[in-house]
């Protein structure tokens, strides 16, 4: 799966999930949208994850894999320190101990020691659907046309162009109709 900076190229909007039980493993995707509740990111968080990854990994029969999974999802989202900045600004991570860099670090380690199936893990329909959406028709036209403001300001002009063009020829059609019935 693309990381946050690429799939927000391709249209993908990030908000966090407002959740009544308080789960952080809660992700969801809808119609172009990923929501992921938020989670500060501290050293009690960060040693909190460490050590459930480690359980999941040394006890892969005795146990759930869901805090792993969520580490494999998150490690997909952040490549960098970009990604951590966009994932804070949008409320989904809130940063107190660590910078960026720190963060994305922390994500892409924690990822490399996480083994699990993508297939049967409890996000693997979050993962099928962001990956259809990003190879989408709407994801291209995004990526290609929207990708920063020069591109979507040139989209605009041109469609308005267009347009004028299309509504002049259709008044030169209609007077000369007009005077030569």
């Amino acid at each position: 799966m693309p990381c946050v900076t690429r799939l927000r190229l391709a249209g993908i909007q990030f908000r966090p999930q407002k959740n009544i039980d308080g789960s952080f493993l809660d992700i969801n995707f809808h119609k172009g949208v990923l929501e992921i509740p938020p989670i500060t990111i501290n050293d009690f968080t960060s040693t909190i994850l460490i050590n459930c990854v480690a359980l999941e990994q040394c006890n892969p029969q005795d146990s759930s894999t869901y805090c792993s999974e969520y580490i494999a999802f998150m490690s997909c989202l952040i490549n960098s320190g970009r990604d951590v900045t966009f994932l804070c600004d949008d409320g989904i991570i809130k940063n107190f101990s660590y910078n960026d860099l720190q963060v994305a670090y922390l994500f892409r380690k924690l990822g490399e020691k996480v083994v699990f199936h993508i297939r049967g893990c409890y996000l693997s329909k979050q993962f099928r659907e962001v990956e259809a959406y990003c190879s989408s028709n709407w994801a291209t036209l995004m990526r290609t046309y929207f990708s920063n403001p020069w591109s979507s300001i040139s989209v605009v002009s041109a469609s308005v162009l267009l347009a004028m063009t299309t509504i002049q020829t259709i008044m030169a059609i209609l007077s000369y109709k007009v005077h030569h019935s």
